[in-house]
């Protein structure tokens, strides 16, 4: 985070901080739209998703707050992370500052922005959350997919973070 903080596009960090928070796909918040921002509510929508349907998402505090600020820094545009030389389009093709920032973090050389998105599914799982929970989070069609992009090695984790005490006092076999 550190190196997309100080990228020569300061829209990099906003980008994968919303990328890590919400599990959205890259086009879905390099595409987001102001009108798309409620402010009040702490919600993002994020319109014409790759399964068809709009989808709304809650952020934390937190990141309303950091798209507060971002909204003050820069030049009037509809786009939320608009280009850098011209505000009436979306800034889409940040793949070079993807890269600089991935070398500077030395992060591996074939991590994918579309990674992130695992990343957020690995870790809602680890969490506790439900493949459903990952469905819904990440705007997928089935669970089937949400099991995927969750990588199912992390579910025996939850074993260890139920509270099974009854068992183990209901006495030695």
């Amino acid at each position: 985070m550190q190196a997309c903080r100080v990228s020569d596009w300061k829209g990099l960090f906003i980008l994968v901080n919303l990328l890590l928070l919400t599990g959205a796909r890259r086009n879905e918040i390099a595409r987001l739209r102001w009108e798309n921002v409620d402010f009040k509510k702490g919600i993002i929508t994020l319109v014409k998703t790759k399964n068809g349907s709009d989808h709304a998402v809650e952020l934390p505090a937190s990141a309303v707050k950091m798209l507060k600020e971002w909204k003050l820094s820069q030049p009037m545009s509809h786009w939320v992370l608009q280009h850098r030389n011209d505000p009436r389009k979306p800034m889409v093709n940040f793949d070079c500052y993807w890269q600089t920032a991935k070398k500077t973090a030395q992060m591996p050389a074939g991590l994918r922005v579309h990674d992130l998105r695992h990343s957020v599914a690995s870790d809602m799982l680890a969490d506790g959350f439900s493949l459903e929970d990952i469905k819904q989070t990440l705007n997928l069609k089935s669970v089937m997919m949400a099991n995927r992009y969750a990588h199912a090695h992390n579910i025996k984790r939850t074993v260890t973070k139920r509270n099974t005490d009854h068992l183990a006092n209901a006495g030695s076999l």
